[in-house]
């Protein structure tokens, strides 16, 4: 049998209509003793003049976004009051009743900035999402908006012993919605001076900023922490540096004397990672090369330079660093031979570099860098003081970041990625980042001592982080979704990620994939509708070879190892290559590449095995030891292995360039609509991909098939076959169970003569 594909299905949340919410406002009555918002105030009491009644009952104290006050002024649950002290998770109420009294209530207010997004901002980002002015979302439908207490910063301590810097310090309250209707938003207490005053840093509370312009000396200072405090987490993921011997010396720009200088020696710089956009930039190229390398020629064209490449030069200049590189400006633009030896070396261009500015505002160089320079931004802190509570609306780093046109960029996740520190300027804020902190202007959470806060979570820097396989696989389904102006360059600008990435893997990436855990990686499945590049014509710049359908690079589209698919072979990868794979995989090989001159092109292994074997481990792929059987190191007891290695040795088909030649088993199945899993375990698929089901000659329900919509035509028929016609399946590995997204209520069993096992399909 075979392995098929698992995923979650998609939920499509069904909304009211327009009219029917409309229709139940105007039939909603308003009591009494409440004004026309709805506000009732409360009897025999004096309400408070800038909070609502609903907001007065939050209760909410400066002691509540305290979280190491070991229970001073807090509450503990009761049978009879299971959440006295507020912080479980409460509805707040439609944001169109919010909304409509955010003139008279600071929170409510506070809400409405939290949560509304303006339509010149849903313009610029139209994938975002957000509430326009009335409280209802892009549909028209009433959103309702929840809150609740999540625990933020924490002081992390080395010692095994559990102490009170393994505690949060903080907490945030969180303004979300069920449905997604609008970004998870975070209100953070400001510090009360006048009362409080003996608070230390970090305190993790929110911060007053300055509006015109971001604060350098912080900005030195969070590089300089880093330096002197992460150690090696935070050091360059390459062993060598650029300028070491091996390493041809780059051009850099000296932002003293304005020209670009070739480096002989080892320097500090920053580089700058930014978007062209589509109108041409003034660039180094062979004409002006001579003039652009003499001191002072960058300072004759500086007004040329688009504004966010001025703002970079300006920057790195007034925190004391000499050197930046730009790529427009240290790579001959109209020098093919020039870029081809570049472009494979940016991974060591920008993780040998002190920090990364990126430019994540606007779409293009045109942006500039908004706070980089004096007066160059116009930042307006979220902020309102609720009933003498100073309260700041704030949001991480990868909230501002995730729809910006610099995120959708291919290019730009490998500069961010390899960097070692990055300094993120968007949304008129400033943002650092590095694998062991995430700090923000608005917060004060920068220290000396290890620290972690919420923003940390979703920080494609802590990637490096975790297990190799989970690197790469995070790495691909990351990358896989983003853009190229140049579709050519789909490896290329991956290659610089897969250099590191393929070391702990001990391994090289052919078309993208670790050869020596090929079995798994060939496990990737498509997480949204993508067009095949094979038919269009498209392939690699540098190596001219098109991109093969078995790899994810000849997909234009996100990609994914769905942990319904892989999870029985993470419990130990080695153990699954070794005892339930067989394939013994091989490509052609074109002498050209070997320099085999008037040789003929010829098959050899996917993977072969380089130097002496080292001893197995959880997450290791193949090991050939004399323990073993045939070139990929499988069970000498699996029968399917040493079943599909006697088959033939080395295949008698005529070597394809960018083909796998294998052998293995195949069979035929029909495909149904029928669905084994009620609604509880119904797949989450993007729109335009289907879960269908797989039956056997006997009409027995074998599994399941996820394909795209686009191949069926409107009557949910193949273009070619009707359902119920059978088609071609070949089997790659074993599965251990199906996933409950394929059959909630498996018995086990299977319709084929055989014994029983751990491993059925």
């Amino acid at each position: 049998m075979m392995s098929f594909s698992n995923a979650k299905a998609s939920v499509k949340a069904i909304f009211k209509s327009r009219q029917h919410r409309e229709s139940q406002n105007q039939s909603k009555e308003i009591p009494e003793d409440c004004d026309k918002f709805g506000e009732r105030a409360p009897k025999n009491e004096k309400p408070l003049t800038n909070l609502c009644y609903f907001c007065q009952n939050l209760g909410l104290t400066y002691e509540k976004f305290i979280a190491n006050n070991d229970g001073e002024n807090i509450e503990k649950p009761t049978k009879t009051s299971p959440d006295p002290s507020g912080l479980g998770s409460t509805k707040l109420g439609f944001l169109d009743d919010i909304y409509g009294r955010k003139h008279l209530c600071a929170f409510c207010r506070l809400v409405y900035k939290a949560t509304y997004r303006s339509e010149s901002d849903a313009m610029l980002v139209p994938k975002s999402l957000g509430i326009n002015g009335l409280g209802y979302d892009s549909h028209g439908n009433r959103v309702m908006c929840s809150i609740d207490w999540q625990l933020d910063g924490r002081l992390q301590n080395d010692s095994s012993e559990q102490s009170k810097s393994d505690v949060a310090l903080t907490r945030r309250l969180r303004f979300h919605s069920r449905e997604g209707a609008f970004p998870d938003a975070y209100a953070v207490v400001l510090p009360d001076q006048m009362t409080r005053p003996e608070v230390s840093s970090p305190s993790f509370l929110g911060r007053v900023i300055t509006s015109r312009e971001i604060d350098i000396g912080r900005a030195r200072r969070w590089i300089s922490l880093c330096q002197n405090n992460h150690g090696s987490l935070c050091e360059s993921l390459h062993q060598s540096t650029v300028n070491k011997q091996g390493h041809t010396p780059m051009r850099i720009i000296d932002v003293e004397d304005m020209y670009i200088v070739k480096t002989t020696t080892e320097v500090t710089y920053v580089t700058l990672s930014y978007m062209w956009g589509r109108n041409p930039l003034f660039s180094l190229k062979k004409e002006n090369f001579d003039r652009l390398s003499a001191k002072g020629g960058l300072e004759d064209v500086f007004d040329n330079l688009a504004q966010t490449i001025q703002d970079a030069i300006q920057l790195v200049r007034s925190m004391n660093i000499r050197y930046i590189w730009i790529d427009s400006l240290c790579i001959i633009q109209d020098d093919k031979d020039d870029w081809e030896k570049s472009a494979p070396t940016m991974d060591k261009i920008y993780g040998n570099s002190l920090f990364t500015l990126c430019a994540a505002t606007g779409s293009d160089a045109t942006a500039g860098l908004p706070g980089a320079v004096p007066r160059s931004r116009k930042l307006v802190q979220l902020r309102e003081n609720c009933a003498g509570l100073d309260l700041l609306v704030v949001r991480p780093v990868e909230s501002h970041v995730k729809d910006s046109s610099w995120n959708s960029r291919a290019w730009t996740f490998q500069e961010r990625v390899m960097s070692t520190r990055c300094l993120i300027f968007v949304d008129d804020r400033a943002f650092f980042q590095c694998r062991q902190a995430t700090w923000s202007e608005e917060l004060d959470c920068e220290g000396s001592t290890p620290t972690w806060n919420l923003d940390m979570i979703g920080s494609p820097l802590t990637i490096f982080n975790a297990n190799p396989l989970r690197r790469y696989s995070t790495c691909v389904q990351l990358y896989s979704r983003r853009n190229l102006t140049k579709i050519e360059d789909k490896l290329i600008a991956f290659e610089g990620i897969g250099n590191v990435l393929s070391v702990p893997l001990d391994s090289k990436l052919y078309y993208g994939l670790p050869d020596s855990h090929f079995d798994w990686a060939m496990l990737w499945e498509l997480s949204e509708p993508a067009e095949e590049l094979l038919g269009k014509g498209f392939q690699s710049e540098l190596s001219g070879k098109a991109f093969p359908s078995w790899s994810w690079c000849g997909w234009g589209g996100g990609v994914e190892w769905r942990l319904s698919t892989t999870s029985g072979t993470l419990v130990n990868m080695h153990e699954w290559i070794t005892e339930h794979t067989w394939i013994v995989w091989y490509k052609s090989v074109n002498p050209r590449e070997k320099d085999m001159k008037g040789a003929r092109e010829s098959h050899e292994p996917v993977w072969r095995p380089v130097g002496n074997p080292l001893k197995a481990t959880r997450w290791s792929g193949y090991v050939v030891d004399g323990d073993t059987h045939g070139l990929y190191g499988r069970s000498a007891n699996s029968e399917m292995a040493i079943e599909t290695s006697n088959r033939e040795h080395i295949p008698r088909a005529v070597p394809i360039e960018s083909c796998l030649h294998f052998w293995t088993y195949s069979a035929f199945f029909a495909l149904s609509h029928i669905n084994m899993s009620d609604a509880k375990f119904k797949s989450n698929l993007h729109p335009g991909l289907r879960r269908f089901g797989i039956h056997d000659s006997k009409g027995d329900w074998c599994g399941t098939i996820i394909l795209k919509e686009s191949q069926l035509d409107s009557r949910g028929l193949h273009p070619a076959n009707e359902f119920g016609k059978t088609y071609e399946f070949i089997a790659i590995s074993d599965a251990k169970d199906f996933d409950l997204e394929e059959y909630d209520s498996w018995t086990y069993y299977v319709p084929q003569e055989r014994e029983q096992a751990e491993w059925y399909l």
